[in-house]
């Protein structure tokens, strides 16, 4: 019995250790085989010329040279693609092989090694972004930034006077509808924005200048020197009004009758800064109306903008109008007194010219404009005469008469 039993040990012992004998060297060969390339490639090259299904399956596997062809593909592929394209393909390969990874940014690093720096960046990112709170936060962020950016690019296509509309309507919101506008404007051209902001409230435009500054405080003090540059012209236009007021009306139709010197928009300005008698004395001189209809509408939007209830476009319309048929009516009076005796026009100049109360006025709104009285009748009268007559006529006044009328004709 105790023979028996030693010699069924001494089997299993040898059992063992024929299967240690052969195990253990298939394990080394498999472990080599599984993580040396080169043995693998030598192992699969020869194993191709087995017969039966050993040497087709071993076929399917591909060479060296294959593999090395198609890693350089794919590095000239993820060089040509946008850079977060790139890494997104990236990170898939490197959560599935992350020895192919690392040998595609090893060749990527030696061929580009600026791009695959960055790509590297981005697929650290992207393995950072697992957990998915972060990602949600990140993906709701986007949308929010796309959403805004959408809202910046419709706003720039709208006409001036519908944005600011819309602006001070959001303005006059909630906190939240302030926040968002602030950020749209942030993503609007700087000199789209300012155009807008200008016609603001200083209330309103402080708030979002303040907001502003909160996002992109660079951002805020470019727009404030851009204001302050309009504001800055808006006074040019103001100071030029004055300078046309106080020249002869037909001597500034010259210039303020074309855009030659000025822009329609700028001529606007100018126009809305003169006194409307001046405005509609310059303007009457225009047989362009297609210019003027422009000017008018510039005029109009200019008033949209500021919010002025005034419709200086009416009131010039029918002041001018207005002098239109009182100079008709000048010069029909011309062409009688041209043929009367300079004596009997004297008299009635002599009579004429020492009343200045209102003879006949337009009154709009209340208010009179264009007034005529006695004496700027005869002084108008005079300004259109032969100067032979004037000189006719005056001759027959006295020497203060004379001089006066001779010192107001000077002044017209």
């Amino acid at each position: 019995m105790t023979k028996e039993k030693k010699s069924s040990n001494k089997i299993i012992s040898i059992i063992i250790i024929i299967f240690l004998v052969l195990t253990i060297p298939i394990g080394v060969l498999a472990t080599i085989y599984y993580k040396v390339d080169s043995f693998r490639m030598l192992v699969n090259n020869h194993l191709k010329d087995a017969p039966g299904f050993v040497g087709e399956y071993f076929n399917s596997y591909p060479t060296e040279e294959e593999i090395e062809a198609k890693k350089t593909f794919l590095i000239e592929y993820f060089n040509e693609i946008d850079i977060n394209n790139a890494a997104d393909k990236l990170y898939i390969i490197k959560k599935d092989d992350n020895k192919l990874y690392n040998d595609i940014i090893r060749l990527m690093n030696n061929k580009y090694p600026n791009k695959t720096v960055d790509i590297i960046k981005l697929v650290r990112e992207r393995e950072l972004r697992k957990d998915l709170l972060f990602s949600l936060y990140d993906e709701i962020q986007k949308e929010k930034q796309d959403s805004i950016k959408k809202e910046a690019e419709r706003l720039q296509k709208m006409d001036n006077y519908l944005v600011l509309k819309e602006i001070k309507e959001k303005i006059n919101g909630d906190t939240d509808e302030q926040d968002k506008i602030a950020d749209v404007i942030n993503n609007m051209d700087d000199k789209k924005v300012v155009e807008i902001l200008y016609y603001l409230s200083d209330e309103e435009k402080n708030l979002i200048l303040s907001k502003i500054s909160l996002i992109d405080k660079d951002k805020m003090y470019l727009l404030k020197s851009y204001l302050l540059e309009k504001e800055m012209k808006y006074e040019e236009f103001k100071d030029l009004a004055k300078i046309y007021a106080g020249k002869n009306s037909y001597d500034a139709f010259k210039i303020l009758g074309n855009t030659e010197r000025y822009s329609m928009s700028d001529l606007a300005k100018i126009y809305i800064n003169l006194p409307l008698e001046k405005a509609a004395d310059i303007l009457k001189y225009s047989r362009d109306k297609e210019f003027v209809d422009e000017l008018f509408y510039n005029i109009r939007r200019e008033e949209l903008l500021t919010g002025s209830k005034e419709n200086i476009t009416v009131k010039l319309s029918q002041i001018i109008d207005y002098i239109k048929e009182y100079e008709e009516k000048l010069n029909d009076l011309v062409l009688v007194y041209e043929k009367m005796d300079p004596r009997d026009v004297a008299n009635i100049i002599e009579k004429l010219i020492i009343n200045d109360k209102e003879l006949t006025a337009l009154k709009i709104d209340s208010i009179n404009y264009y007034t005529v009285s006695d004496s700027k009748l005869a002084i108008d009268i005079l300004r259109r005469l032969k100067k032979t007559t004037v000189s006719e006529i005056l001759k027959n006044l006295n020497d203060r008469k004379a001089t006066e009328i001779t010192r107001k004709l000077a002044l017209q």
